[in-house]
Formats: C-alpha cells, sequence, structure tokens
C-alpha cells in the first residue's frame, strides 16, 4: 500500500516532535545551570547546536516560533560575552513552546 503525501508528513512530524522530546532536557538542564551561572563551554556547544537544529527544522514542521526563539538562543550563545539576562527569556521561551508540542 502506497502512502500519501500527508502520511508521510505526518510521520516526519511525528519524528521531530519525538526529536523535539529528546532535547528538551538539556534545554531545561542548561537553563537551569545559566540562572545559576554554572555554565562552560561545553554546555554553551551543545546547546548551540540543539538550537541551531530547532531552528532549522522548526520552521519546516509548522513550528514557526520555536524556529525563531531557538535562533534567537543560537545568536545570543554565539556572542563573544554571554548574557544571562539577555539569553534566559528566550530559552525559557523556547522551552515553553517545545513542552506545547
Amino acid at each position: 500500500m502506497t502512502k500519501t503525501h500527508d502520511q508521510i508528513i505526518n510521520e516526519i512530524r511525528a519524528l521531530f516532535i519525538e526529536r523535539v522530546d529528546a532535547q528538551l532536557p538539556p534545554l531545561q538542564g542548561f537553563l537551569k545551570k545559566l540562572k545559576n551561572e554554572k555554565i562552560d563551554s561545553n554546555d554553551i556547544k551543545e546547546i548551540v547546536f540543539i538550537t541551531h537544529q530547532l531552528a532549522g527544522s522548526g520552521k519546516a514542521f509548522g513550528f514557526d516560533d520555536v524556529s525563531t526563539l531557538a535562533k534567537q538562543v543560537e545568536t545570543l550563545l554565539g556572542e563573544r560575552e554571554l548574557s544571562p539576562e539577555e539569553t534566559i527569556p528566550p530559552l525559557e521561551a523556547l522551552c515553553n513552546e517545545l513542552q506545547e508540542i
């Protein structure tokens, strides 16, 4: 039996949601560390990687807010001097969006 276009899209979207379920805990952990100012460069690299993936794939699956917030966090983390005050709000918003998926 051949799958329809909508069935294929729904299966791919389900895979995206599974990935989100796996990416949310590291984002929440980083947020907690960021609030306590106990982060290191490995933490930042991991979160930049995750947010880069979300920025690209979120929009493709109709999650424009996820994409926008992920890109914002990725950009803030890529700056020379990390500003927790600037990074925490969009990261919290991103975590909240991901929890709603």
